[in-house]
């Protein structure tokens, strides 16, 4: 158990959010707590980025990501007129 000791309008503010997120004051903080003690996450681009899954596509146009739903198109198109 830890016991800490705020200033009135520190655990006032606390109380006032925890109250409009529907929770305790222990429970708002101990989720503050466990939020800053998890290991930095990594975002699904950074994931894709350190797999080498990035700009791996060989042949597509430079302007492949701005065309995305035209080269789509495109390759539908082909894949059923065979």
């Amino acid at each position: 158990m830890l016991t800490i000791r705020l200033k009135d309008e520190l655990e006032h503010e606390i109380e006032h959010i925890a109250q409009r997120q529907g929770l305790t004051k222990s429970a708002w903080v101990r989720q503050l707590i466990e939020n800053a003690l998890q290991p930095e996450r990594k975002s699904p681009y950074q994931l894709a980025q350190d797999l080498g899954l990035l700009g791996c596509e060989e042949g597509l146009p430079e302007d492949a990501s701005e065309r995305v739903a035209e080269l789509v198109r495109e390759r539908l198109g082909a894949k059923h007129s065979d």
